[in-house]
């Protein structure tokens, strides 16, 4: 007699002896294809990027407070993956009184880790407040430390003055600025005593 718990034991014994029959095309259709065999792993270019990102904003606080928004046309990884290398890079940096300097770049890095921006070529600062510009060619900010280091060649030009410094020294929590390595300084707006 053939009832309807009869038919349901039967299809797993069908299959069982079915099994030669479809293992063959089945397992084909389950197996990983190809792509990371050792020979294709072998072949990358070691300089490849994990991942590219289009319009970066990084957003940096200390005890809940925002000290600093870096924006970038682009970012990408390199070698190090807690690194990111940034195209076209606008930057405010914002002290204890909430005052923002701007900061911009052609190029530049970020360390997520050690938290330090370094900008590259054409770099441009303008403290908003004050109206006093900064010309440098290399510029590292650290969000931990709140410094600002030119090594290089620097050049402040305001209302009343231009100054040329062999290398520069901001610190944010002081507000004070270093100069060094052969300061020149032209300043106006002095009035005979």
């Amino acid at each position: 007699m053939v009832n309807k718990r009869n038919i349901i034991l039967f299809i797993p014994i069908f299959l069982v002896l079915t099994f030669p029959i479809w293992k063959i095309p089945v397992a084909s259709f389950l197996s990983p294809r190809g792509g990371d065999e050792p020979e294709d792993i072998q072949g990358r270019n070691e300089s490849s990027h994990d991942f590219a990102m289009d319009q970066v904003k990084i957003l940096q606080n200390q005890n809940g407070k925002k000290t600093a928004i870096i924006r970038a046309k682009s970012a990408l990884t390199g070698d190090n993956a807690n690194e990111f290398h940034l195209e076209s890079v606008d930057a405010d940096l914002i002290d204890k009184d909430n005052k923002i300097t701007n900061v911009v770049a052609e190029t530049g890095s970020y360390n997520v880790n050690t938290e330090i921006l370094t900008l590259r070529k054409d770099v441009v600062i303008t403290r908003l407040e004050g109206d006093r510009t900064m010309y440098s060619q290399l510029l590292i900010y650290s969000d931990k430390e709140r410094t600002v280091n030119s090594p290089g060649k620097v050049r402040f030009v305001g209302e009343e003055f231009n100054i040329v410094g062999g290398s520069m020294v901001y610190d944010i929590k002081t507000d004070s600025y270093q100069l060094s390595n052969r300061v020149k300084c032209v300043i106006g707006g002095f009035v005979e005593p």
